[in-house]
């Protein structure tokens, strides 16, 4: 039987016992309205506050849990990662103290773990690095190695700011936050 991205989001909130959906009907959140009023199980509540939420967790279900789940020869909603696992993996990156690919990540390892998004970002080193001493110190690495880059981007090229902060995250393990590098670049470079 194939499912939608609305039944498959419906089975994981049955599968967790959640009673009541709040978001904004419309735009990306049709499919999931429509198998929610189909199955009748769940309440669902308009509500205008929740909607960002709402479609970022089920961004997460439709990416991250649905290529693990077909990975792993299981439904989405048996993927393991529990509501409040999902909900610090995207406070997390709503923060900014975790990028995309570390996310992804904490999520994978989250699916066979009881542990919290916080405790097991720390213990894998997943949390970026903000520290202006920390990114200075790579930039300064990466502009050594990377002079022609550096000085295209001084002179106006902002495709040149990708080979630098490519040169950064490699040196940082991925580590550095990326938007700090490019704000810190321009405030040295131009």
């Amino acid at each position: 039987m194939k499912v939608n991205g609305g039944q498959a989001i419906l089975e994981v909130l049955k599968a967790n016992e959640i009673e009541t959906v709040f978001g904004l009907l419309g735009g990306s959140m049709l499919e999931l309205f429509d198998a929610i009023y189909q199955d009748g199980s769940i309440r669902y509540l308009g509500a205008r506050d929740e909607r960002a939420a709402a479609q970022e967790a089920a961004k997460w279900i439709l990416n991250a849990a649905a290529k693990l789940s077909h990975e792993r020869g299981v439904e989405p909603h048996e993927a393991g990662i529990t509501p409040d696992q999902l909900a610090g993996i995207i406070g997390l990156r709503t923060s900014g103290d975790v990028g995309s690919s570390a996310a992804t990540e904490l999520f994978e390892v989250l699916c066979d773990s009881d542990d919290d998004a916080q405790s097991v970002a720390e213990s894998r080193n997943l949390l970026q690095v903000s520290d202006a001493g920390a990114l200075d110190a790579w930039i300064d690495q990466a502009l050594a190695d990377q002079p022609q880059a550096a000085e295209d981007f001084a002179a106006g090229k902002d495709a040149a700011a990708g080979r630098i902060i490519g040169c950064v995250m490699k040196a940082s393990g991925g580590a550095a936050d990326a938007g700090m590098v490019r704000s810190r670049l321009g405030e040295r470079l131009r």
